[in-house]
């Protein structure tokens, strides 16, 4: 299975909130009533998504996400997958990812690497011929792929970096193409220490085969990604959720393994 190839660098404003479990059904028939479904598979309206993130021993870009007011680096791997009669659908490679956040102004740069690969990063191997052959093999452009990949190079020869932690939920994604806009709605979002080499005899990372997780949030997460504001109707429909800009995945899976390491 392939993934939907989208731009290799993307900068948008991103804006996020909190929603009770017990509102979401509503919520999805009602920006479903005004928003188109993103589906790359007709049919399958929820995406499985698991986000490794990499970080130092002594959580050098978690401690600086935490920070307000400071422009932070993620870096990280996406895996997407599918569950189809108790089956994982899933694809051979994943999303490398460089996102820089400021308040609610993002930039991401991404390439897309085999699976298998994605160990080779952290003991420096020259990675550039099959960066370029994926790129191309999934219809992305090869020469920014590339450029990417030297990017996120340049932090793993800056700091020892390893894999951190994982974060799964699954995703509803709706977008409005007139106002450039894509809103995702996460579920279940759970919270795991990372496997020292995650793809170890495994096609997809999921919740399941990272056995109990470190917490869990208990909230949905909603988040407007857009670079031309937010219709007039989304904005009252907001004013029901919880505003979370301060929220971010990648904290809230790395306080755990913080509060670990501080009481040793």
């Amino acid at each position: 299975m392939g993934e939907l190839i989208s731009p290799l660098f993307i900068s948008r404003m991103e804006r996020k909130y909190k929603v009770e479990p017990e509102e979401v059904p509503a919520l999805l028939d009602a920006l479903a009533a005004k928003m188109q479904r993103s589906e790359y598979i007709t049919g399958r309206p929820v995406v499985h998504i698991a986000t490794l993130y990499f970080d130092t021993p002594e959580f050098h870009f978690a401690k600086k996400a935490s920070c307000d007011g400071v422009v932070s680096i993620k870096l990280r791997a996406k895996d997407y997958s599918y569950r189809v009669n108790r089956l994982v659908e899933t694809s051979d490679f994943c999303w490398i990812e460089i996102k820089s956040r400021n308040g609610i102004a993002t930039e991401k740069w991404r390439f897309p690497l085999g699976k298998g690969l994605v160990k080779g990063l952290f003991f420096d191997e020259d990675l550039k011929d099959p960066v370029a052959e994926c790129a191309k093999e999934n219809g992305a452009d090869a020469v920014q792929a590339l450029s990417n990949y030297e990017r996120f190079r340049s932090h793993l020869r800056e700091f020892r970096i390893a894999p951190s932690t994982v974060v799964t939920y699954s995703r509803h994604v709706f977008t409005l193409e007139e106002w450039d806009l894509r809103l995702t709605v996460d579920c279940n979002v759970r919270y795991f220490q990372a496997p020292t080499n995650p793809y170890s005899g495994n096609r997809a990372i999921t919740a399941e085969q990272l056995g109990k997780p470190t917490s869990c949030e208990n909230s949905a997460i909603l988040e407007t990604k857009s670079g031309n504001g937010l219709p007039g109707w989304l904005w009252q429909m907001l004013k029901s959720c919880r505003s979370a800009q301060e929220y971010s995945k990648f904290v809230s899976s790395s306080k755990p393994l913080m509060r670990k390491m501080n009481s040793q």
